[in-house]
């Protein structure tokens, strides 16, 4: 396995592992919104044979997701993995880069391209996403929603009330945007996905891809505003 370790512990295999661990936040991304999106359901209840019912897709899909507390260990085990991966690999090298070049540079891969704004600020909106996501999970993971009313979906709407949060989640967003917009495209050059033939592609699959996590996720909280 040594070859293993040398690949590993090269820059290039780390560079590559990062790619990995990167797409697949993006991959992750996308099934966490789509699974929001079931808040735009709603929440009503219906009285069927006598007893109120709760109707709310929500709060079935999240029932859905924490039934099995083995399963549920074991993904958030896994995710925990390669945020933790993805983060400390960001960091390394870019600690690197900055001893090489004698500058803070975050670029997965050098040679992808020109420097711009996202490309640029990739450490600062890493840190800010690395905040957001820890107050995010203590927010809607480890609150207890059992006494609420409406449950996890009457957390989320009580939540998006509170215009200091709604604001902080939305730029937040915009960052997570920006982020990913050029961590996507570095991220598929790094693994060999760099050809001028199919760049500009990958170039607006990127643009497409963050403005739907933005759009998709920022649209959420502006429900629950102008809809309660």
């Amino acid at each position: 396995m040594s070859w293993l370790s040398n690949y590993l512990s090269s820059s290039i295999g780390r560079k590559q592992l990062m790619a990995v661990t990167g797409l697949m936040l993006c991959g992750f991304l996308i099934v966490h919104l789509l699974g929001n999106f079931t808040l735009f359901a709603g929440y009503s209840t219906e009285t069927i044979d006598g007893k109120i019912v709760e109707v709310c897709a929500f709060n079935k899909y999240a029932h859905a997701l924490t039934a099995n507390k083995a399963i549920l260990f074991l993904a958030e085990l896994i995710l925990l993995a390669i945020f933790g991966s993805h983060i400390y690999l960001a960091l390394t090298l870019s600690l690197e880069n900055r001893a090489a070049r004698g500058n803070v540079r975050y670029d997965v891969n050098a040679k992808a391209g020109p420097m711009t704004l996202s490309s640029a600020t990739m450490p600062y909106t890493g840190s800010w996403i690395l905040l957001f996501l820890v107050l995010h999970v203590a927010t809607f993971r480890f609150t207890d929603h059992t006494s609420i009313e409406m449950g996890l979906y009457g957390l989320v709407s009580d939540t998006f009330q509170n215009p200091l949060w709604t604001i902080f989640y939305i730029v937040s967003l915009f960052l997570v945007a920006a982020h990913v917009k050029h961590g996507f495209q570095s991220c598929l050059q790094t693994i060999g996905f760099n050809h001028p033939k199919y760049n500009g592609m990958i170039q607006t699959v990127s643009t497409v891809y963050a403005i739907f996590i933005f759009v998709g996720f920022s649209s959420i909280p502006l429900w629950f505003i102008f809809t309660r």
